[in-house]
């Protein structure tokens, strides 16, 4: 649901020539002008896989696209061997799913049936074929134009270290299903609504977690209780 939603806004963005921000992506640039991200993984995973689906798709020269090249894994070798061979491939748009064509390649590894990041990267591709496969014409929109783009804080212009991003960030924990809701809930409201967004969002985070809290389960959270309060609400 989450990144059919994804793909759903970057697809209206490039189709209508409208402006889209991914939100803030949090990092450093070194002085090489590297920039290394502690947040926004799968969002700048996006980014390259659509760059790199759009370019194969409409024939754009290697030379325009060439700087995918820089974008790479340094922590992960089989993620970056992987995108490294991708971007030398050049699919068939007429089959269903990419991934398969992937599959059957000769420098694709068996062992990469078992790496979460190349597996994550084989199904974003074939929702991408799914969703552009008819589309032509947005090179142009998705880099000359640039349509879609991300506010970057460097945390270091911040005097924030690494280790305090992780603790303010709970990196490793998985959103629950009650946060992907409030935050789509939010978003809803806020297109129609933008004022009362405001107070929503408040409300949200002040007065009804304060009269849920004291029904919190054992792990002292209330985003269960909060999900079965809004089916309650939505039943009624």
């Amino acid at each position: 649901r989450i990144r059919d939603r994804f793909l759903n806004n970057l697809y209206q963005s490039l189709i209508n020539s409208s402006q889209l921000k991914l939100d803030f992506i949090y990092g450093d640039i070194s002085e090489k002008g590297i920039l290394t991200p502690l947040d926004g993984q799968q969002r700048l995973t996006t980014l390259y896989l659509l760059h790199w689906y759009i370019a194969k798709h409409e024939g754009i020269q290697e030379s325009e696209y060439e700087f995918l090249h820089n974008f790479t894994y340094e922590t992960r070798f089989s993620s970056r061997d992987f995108c490294n061979e991708l971007i030398e491939f050049c699919p068939n748009f007429k089959s269903d799913k990419l991934s398969s064509q992937i599959f059957d390649q000769h420098w694709y590894a068996f062992q990469w049936k078992d790496d979460p990041t190349i597996q994550s990267m084989l199904v974003m591709l074939d929702a991408i074929h799914s969703k552009f496969c008819n589309t032509s014409g947005l090179w142009q929109e998705l880099y000359d134009q640039e349509i879609i783009g991300f506010y970057f804080l460097p945390l270091s212009k911040m005097g924030l270290t690494d280790d305090l991003y992780v603790k303010m960030n709970s990196r490793g924990k998985p959103l629950t299903p009650f946060e992907h809701f409030k935050a789509y809930f939010e978003g809803k409201i806020k297109d129609k609504y933008p004022e009362e967004a405001k107070r929503i969002s408040h409300e949200f985070d002040i007065e009804w977690t304060d009269m849920l809290f004291p029904y919190r389960d054992k792990n002292q959270i209330i985003d269960d209780e909060f999900i079965c309060y809004f089916h309650f609400i939505s039943d009624m």
